[in-house]
């Protein structure tokens, strides 16, 4: 008789699912790497069009150190400073609406910048 035993297609049948769990494992982890690196440039492009707003509108920025500005996302987008087109966080398939908080940095000389993934409250 020519074939195989049930021992050995059990063993075969094993090894693939041990190879397979490592291959998603492996997949998953590479996949979320790049959902955050994504994220991540997101982020960068919002706080660029902030800097860009703010040479356009320097009377509305804090002259103290103890004070901020929050802008939304949708004042960018209605100043041209960024596409008006929705913007996707790629962690989770939702739509971005934060906030960039610009507080003022050396004697408001400069500005510093920072995304919150919230509503803004003024």
């Amino acid at each position: 008789m020519k074939g195989f035993t049930l021992v050995e297609l059990l063993a075969v049948l094993i090894i693939i699912g041990v190879l397979c769990i490592i291959t998603v494992g492996g997949v998953n982890s590479v996949l979320n790497a790049t959902k955050k690196q994504s994220y991540e440039t997101q982020v960068k492009s919002i706080l660029s069009s902030a800097e860009n707003w703010t040479l356009e509108n320097a009377e509305l920025l804090p002259n103290d150190k103890n004070s901020s500005y929050e802008l939304p996302l949708e004042e960018l987008k209605k100043s041209g400073n960024m596409p008006n087109e929705t913007i996707i966080d790629q962690r989770n398939n939702k739509e971005m609406n934060g906030c960039v908080i610009i507080t003022c940095a050396s004697n408001c000389k400069q500005y510093k910048y920072s995304y919150e993934e919230r509503a803004c409250t003024k």
